[in-house]
C-alpha cells in the first residue's frame, strides 16, 4: 500500500498536481537523508519534542490513574467535581496553549503542561470506567471483612482495572505528541513541530512533510513500545492470577 501510494504521489506530482503544493516523494528523501547526514541540526529538535511529549505524557499518567481511582473510590467526590472535570474535558485542549505560555513561558514546560493534560483525560476516564467496573459483590466482601478504603484500592481496584490503565496508556501515545507538535508550533525555538512551522513559512512544503514523517516515525517507535510493554504487563498479570 505505501509503495502504491508513493508511486502514485510520484506520477501525479507535476503532470496533475502542482509540485510546489504536494511536493514529491524524491524531494522528500532528499530532505531527509540530509538531515541524516548531519544529525547534529536533527536530533536536538527530535531530543525536544521526545522529551517534552515522555515527561508530559508520564506526569499525564499519574494524574490520570491518581484522580480516576480516587474518583472511583469516593463517589460524592466524583459528583461534586464531575461538571468541571466534563467542562474541561469538552474543551479542544490546543486552547490551552496560549494559557500556559502565559503561566510557564515560551519554553519546554508550557508544552509539558499541554501534554500532560492531554493525556491526563485519556487515563482519568479510562481508569475510572474500570474502577465501576468492578464487581460490586467482590468490593462488599473485602469491606465486610474490615478491610480500609486504601487496602480496598490497592488490593482489589487497582489489579482490577490493570487492562483499563494498559488501554489508556496505549491509546494517549500520539496524543502525546500531537500536544507537543501542537504547543511548538504555536511558539518554539526548537522540536519538529518548529520544524513544520519553520518550513510552512517559508513555503517549503518537503521539509513539512518530511518533518511530519519524522514525527510519525517517532510515534510508532513509542508506540510499539507501550504496546510491548502492555502485551508483556498483561501476560505477567494472567501469569500471576493462574498462580
Amino acid at each position: 500500500m505505501l509503495a502504491t501510494i508513493l508511486i502514485i504521489w510520484s506520477l501525479l506530482s507535476g503532470p496533475v498536481l502542482p509540485a510546489n503544493m504536494v511536493s514529491s516523494p524524491g524531494e522528500v528523501w532528499s530532505v531527509l537523508i540530509g538531515w541524516v547526514s548531519e544529525p547534529l541540526e536533527l536530533l536536538p529538535h527530535v531530543g525536544v519534542t521526545f522529551y517534552e511529549a515522555t515527561v508530559g505524557y508520564l506526569i499525564g499518567g499519574v494524574l490520570g490513574i491518581t484522580v480516576g481511582a480516587l474518583f472511583g473510590v469516593f463517589p460524592f467526590l466524583a459528583s461534586t467535581l464531575d461538571p468541571a472535570v466534563t467542562a474541561v474535558y469538552a474543551l479542544p485542549k490546543i486552547t490551552l496553549a496560549p494559557m500556559f505560555v502565559l503561566m510557564f513561558g515560551v519554553g519546554l514546560v508550557s508544552k509539558i503542561a499541554l501534554v500532560a493534560i492531554i493525556v491526563f483525560f485519556f487515563i482519568f476516564y479510562n481508569t475510572l470506567n474500570g474502577v465501576r467496573a468492578v464487581d460490586v459483590d467482590l468490593r462488599e466482601a473485602v469491606q465486610v471483612i474490615g478491610a480500609s478504603r486504601g487496602q480496598l484500592l490497592r488490593h482489589v481496584i487497582l489489579p482490577s482495572t490493570w487492562e483499563w490503565i494498559l488501554d489508556g496508556l496505549k491509546i494517549s501515545v500520539p496524543s502525546a505528541f500531537i500536544g507537543a507538535v501542537g504547543g511548538e508550533m504555536i511558539v518554539s525555538q526548537q522540536g519538529l513541530g518548529f520544524l513544520v512551522r519553520d518550513a510552512a513559512r517559508t513555503l517549503n512544503v518537503a521539509e513539512v512533510l518530511a518533518a511530519i514523517v519524522i514525527i510519525v516515525l517517532l510515534s510508532t517507535i513509542v508506540n510499539a513500545i507501550v504496546t510491548w510493554g502492555r502485551a508483556k504487563a498483561g501476560a505477567w498479570r494472567s501469569d500471576a492470577s493462574v498462580i
